[in-house]
């Protein structure tokens, strides 16, 4: 133990500094995504959130001596949980999203192929027909 903190300071900057760096990044790669613009939002917001909830969790884990600080070490993850809440609310949301959007995507295709179906029935029935004139004309 860090004197009072769950892991030492040093582990914990080791370790929210870098999340910080991958999540900023992740935000930034989210710019120039081609998908459905719902799932970018949901995105965005959910790693908002997260560049809210490292900071706090670090300093939850390694940065506040909750020896000598409980009061601030109740409040930070009082406000870390609150915030881990969202965040799974938002990852539950996006999962329900990308449900609804590959069962459009789905549905589209269908209608796709029901017209394709269509479309070479009706050209199965039109070169039967002219095999059938001709048939006839021949005779």
């Amino acid at each position: 133990m860090g004197g009072g903190t769950i892991i030492p300071a040093w582990l914990g900057l080791l370790i929210g500094g870098p999340m910080m760096l991958i999540v900023a990044g992740h935000l930034i790669a989210l710019q120039s995504d081609a998908g459905p613009s719902s799932r970018r939002r949901i995105r965005q917001v959910n790693g908002a959130l997260m560049l809210l909830l490292i900071p706090l969790l670090t300093a939850g884990f390694a940065l506040i001596n909750h020896q000598t600080h409980p009061g601030q070490w109740v409040l930070v993850w009082l406000a870390a949980m609150f915030l881990l809440a969202f965040v799974v609310f938002f990852a539950v949301l996006d999962a329900l999203n990308t449900v609804r959007i590959r069962r459009a995507a789905r549905e589209r295709a269908r209608a796709r192929l029901r017209v394709a179906r269509e479309e070479l029935a009706r050209r199965s029935r039109e070169r039967q027909y002219d095999h059938t004139e001709a048939s006839e004309a021949d005779a």
